[in-house]
């Protein structure tokens, strides 16, 4: 029987007090889809993921280390993922296809992407751990502790792109992974159930803007940057379109004049899609004058 998550039990895989519900066994988060083992629609139509979290019961894993987990510490998160930064470089491959989506190489820099492997994580941890405790990293998404001495980063191969806040620090890594089967998805967060939660950041791009009365709202972090580029006009995105409510307090913040929502094209024929547009309007028309615009 799955009960619902409160301020005293929070989902374990996003963090939040609402919407979600667990067992203890399994998690179902509405916000985070990463390491999920299904999707699912409720009766609503609102999509959600399960999550297991069997290895937290049955991989014997030290009570101090899950506690570790259950909180990101947002002050750390945005100091190491910048170090990430600086020991991570960007593949040709990688560079190619921001070139192909129309990124120049100045913008390229601008949005300091990066090409993340797997194979290579060991020797990241290794220098990260010569300025970082164990304990410490395990407050950020990505990291986890496969036991009391090794600590592990999600297995992911692809062009990482920064999510970040109003103030350009990077909360948190989306993968575009290199290599996908049919169903599964292109983008991830680069981060792990065994770990703490990446959360349900707002992506703000660094890139400068003509238009500063103007915001656009739409749904993929390389998305809004590369719209931000080609309008001039900043848009901002959140991981998927039924998040929209992430986007309420920067909305608010900002004092734009005009907000317009890009959600994917498919919003007439997917319900879900359609709904979320709706449901967005109704509630950013109380905050500002609101458009809508097809991708």
């Amino acid at each position: 029987m799955f009960q619902k998550v409160s301020r005293m039990q929070p989902c374990k895989i996003c963090g939040k007090s609402d919407w979600c519900s667990f067992t203890f066994e399994y998690v179902i988060c509405k916000r985070i889809s990463s390491g999920s083992i299904n999707e699912k629609l409720d009766r609503n139509g609102e999509q959600y993921w399960v999550h297991s979290v069997k290895s937290d019961v049955h991989q014997g894993t030290p009570s101090a280390i899950l506690k570790a987990r259950a909180v990101k510490n947002l002050a750390l998160t945005k100091v190491v993922n910048q170090d990430i930064l600086k020991l991570l470089n960007l593949a040709s491959e990688d560079r190619d296809e921001l070139h192909r989506r129309g990124l120049s190489d100045p913008q390229v820099e601008t949005g300091q992407y990066r090409s993340f492997y797997s194979f290579s994580t060991r020797v990241l941890i290794a220098r990260l751990l010569e300025r970082y405790t164990f304990e410490e990293l395990l407050q950020v998404p990505g990291f986890y502790a496969k036991s009391k001495t090794d600590l592990m980063m999600s297995k992911l191969d692809g062009l990482m792109i920064p999510i970040r806040a109003a103030d350009g620090a990077i909360t948190a890594f989306k993968i575009r992974r290199r290599y996908v089967q049919d169903g599964q998805n292109r983008f991830l967060l680069l981060s792990n159930h065994l770990g703490v939660s990446a959360g349900n950041e707002l992506h703000v791009p660094i890139f400068p803007v003509n238009d500063s009365k103007t915001l656009r709202l739409t749904e993929g972090e390389l998305k809004a940057d590369i719209a931000t580029v080609f309008s001039s006009v900043k848009t901002i995105g959140i991981p998927g379109v039924s998040s929209w409510r992430t986007a309420i307090p920067y909305v608010k913040e900002s004092g734009c004049d005009h907000l317009i929502l890009s959600f994917d094209s498919d919003l007439y024929e997917n319900p879900r899609v359609r709904r979320a547009l709706v449901e967005a309007y109704k509630a950013f028309k109380n905050i500002t004058s609101v458009g809508i615009e097809k991708w």
